[in-house]
């Protein structure tokens, strides 16, 4: 990725601003991502096309921006600009969420997805998996317990726990 330095006195076009950065310049103000858009059109597909096109986009953006803070805390004479404004990702809904859950070959279908419908995809089957665990309780625990014997190392006479 080239990167575009700027002397002093000369226009950041992202940062509003001349160089040198002011001191209190908040370049975390920079990196702060727009809510989702909450549209259901266009398409699934393309959605999510847009969305892995986006977060490229942002990720390139953020590593701007942190460069220019670098170059900035560093009193660099000549620093790149921060990067674009973030643009805002498209949400899915609960039901197109599902789909990709229990349908593992319309989520392949889809690939490369974009992170946060992969996001949502890893931890619900995560949760469900979870879920789907046997559960012990404490006393069905303990009442397993009281049914094993313990051999005893060192040769000791064994006992039964319980």
């Amino acid at each position: 990725m080239q990167v575009k330095l700027y002397k002093a006195g000369e226009q950041l076009p992202h940062a509003k601003t001349t160089v040198p950065y002011a001191a209190n310049f908040d370049f975390d103000a920079h990196t702060l991502e727009p809510p989702p858009m909450q549209k259901t059109t266009p398409s699934f597909t393309i959605r999510n096309v847009y969305n892995v096109h986006t977060e490229a986009e942002n990720m390139k953006s953020g590593l701007l921006t942190e460069m220019a803070h670098a170059a900035a805390e560093a009193k660099d004479a000549e620093v790149p600009d921060v990067g674009a404004p973030l643009k805002a990702l498209y949400a899915f809904s609960t039901d197109e969420i599902e789909v990709c859950v229990t349908s593992p070959e319309i989520y392949e279908a889809l690939k490369p997805a974009c992170f946060v419908l992969t996001n949502a995809v890893v931890t619900e089957r995560a949760r469900r998996a979870k879920l789907a665990q046997p559960k012990m309780s404490l006393a069905g625990g303990l009442e397993y317990v009281q049914h094993i014997t313990v051999n005893s190392p060192f040769g000791l006479p064994s006992s039964d726990v319980g």
